[in-house]
């Protein structure tokens, strides 16, 4: 039997991750479906179910589900089966240092730093209260309302669903700043509280 098997539901793929593989082999095997023919792929809603998802990390899950959306997939389940699953959103009040990297379902909030060389993931939004200079990944499962905040935005790279911001650093900029999808781009702007973020900063499309 193959680590994964996939199987199409009502327009939709499912992944079935068989049991007694580890994520080397899970990660080959579906590198080497996608890149048999991209085309079948692309713009298709995908579902990871099956025994084998329980084995696999959390960190371990999140990079097959970026392998699926840097193909052009649009993720189904917001969820997933592990041993140990995460709360839906994370609170932190620390600095995130370098090789650190947070994971989460819904929304990460942190009170603190994100370091240059730290990453976080989540489902949902990021928000930094203080300085964002690591890798971050808002609506990592493919929810294009997701945003990232940061009261000083000095980040080289920022994700949001399956889009990609490369950044020349806003360095002295000293204002909050909110990274957001509006028409297909990933824009950032100066927040201001007086404006209905709701409104503003999750077009979506």
């Amino acid at each position: 039997m193959e680590p994964l098997t996939i199987k199409g539901l009502n327009n939709t793929l499912i992944l079935i991750f068989n049991q007694g593989y580890d994520y080397e082999q899970y990660r080959h095997s579906l590198k080497q479906r996608l890149a048999s023919n991209p085309q079948l792929f692309q713009g298709l809603p995908v579902v990871f179910k099956g025994a084998g998802l329980r084995n696999l990390a959390y960190n371990h899950v999140i990079e097959l589900q970026k392998l699926c959306l840097d193909h052009g997939m649009l993720l189904e389940n917001m969820h997933h089966s592990t041993a140990n699953p995460v709360p839906r959103d994370i609170f932190l009040r620390r600095h995130i240092r370098s090789g650190q990297a947070v994971h989460a379902d819904g929304s990460v909030v942190v009170w603190g730093d994100v370091h240059e060389g730290a990453e976080i993931y989540a489902g949902q939004d990021i928000v930094v209260l203080g300085k964002l200079s690591g890798t971050v990944h808002a609506g990592c499962f493919g929810n294009a309302a997701g945003i990232v905040f940061a009261l000083e935005m000095d980040a080289r790279l920022i994700r949001i669903a399956h889009l990609t911001l490369t950044l020349n650093r806003l360095h002295g900029s000293g204002e909050p700043t909110v990274a957001f999808i509006d028409q297909g781009t990933i824009l950032t702007r100066s927040y201001r509280t007086k404006e209905p973020i709701d409104l503003l900063y999750r077009h979506g499309s």
